[in-house]
């Protein structure tokens, strides 16, 4: 066995080693303390949670969407669509709508649809309890025209309430007209 030659402390020899494994020791907490930096999950962020059933109306019956009897729904090419009576005093008179949406105070929700009414229309759209007196946690009046135009509103529950409605009023027109509805989403708003 070889072993290397004794050199006394303070020889260049071992200044230069010393000064080497000072600057390894250095580099090593220097990047010690880069890779320790804020941890971050491996998991996705969790997507918004799609509160609206069907909302493409991939499903030609329209389920589980509802409307009242004077103005039955038809869902063609993905798209439901509505002729509205004229001559209806209230906006609720013609109602098309989705129940058991469940909704939690304090969270924020982003409600977004198209729609189209074959002559300029403004509808009421509510996020409301689905019994009397139908409590209104959000509210908008929209403005329609023939072109099928993307809307989108962003509300804050003001209650709890397991089994709201997410109602379009379409009545209150003195002329009749088409109602047309698509890509309705109702999103928690945690994505």
């Amino acid at each position: 066995m070889i072993s290397a030659p004794y050199e006394p402390e303070g020889t260049p020899r071992t200044r230069r080693g010393g000064r080497r494994a000072l600057g390894a020791v250095a580099a090593a907490a220097l990047l010690g303390g880069a890779l320790a930096g804020p941890a971050f999950s491996a998991e996705p962020p969790s997507a918004a949670a799609e509160l609206v059933v069907n909302g493409d109306f991939s499903d030609a019956t329209g389920a589980p969407w509802w409307w009242t009897e004077d103005n039955p729904g038809t869902v063609v090419d993905g798209v439901l669509c509505a002729d509205v009576p004229g001559g209806t005093t209230n906006p609720w008179d013609a109602i098309i709508g989705q129940d058991d949406i469940a909704l939690v105070a304090g969270q924020e929700y982003t409600l977004s649809y198209t729609a189209s009414a074959s002559v300029a229309a403004t509808i009421t759209v509510n996020v409301q309890e689905a019994v009397e007196p139908y409590e209104q946690q959000f509210t908008s009046q929209d403005a329609l025209t023939e072109t099928a135009e993307p809307i989108t509103h962003t509300f804050t529950a003001t209650a709890d309430d397991p089994a709201a409605q997410l109602a379009f009023q379409i009545g209150g027109s003195a002329d009749p007209y088409t109602f047309c509805l698509d890509d309705v989403s109702l999103t928690d708003g945690e994505a």
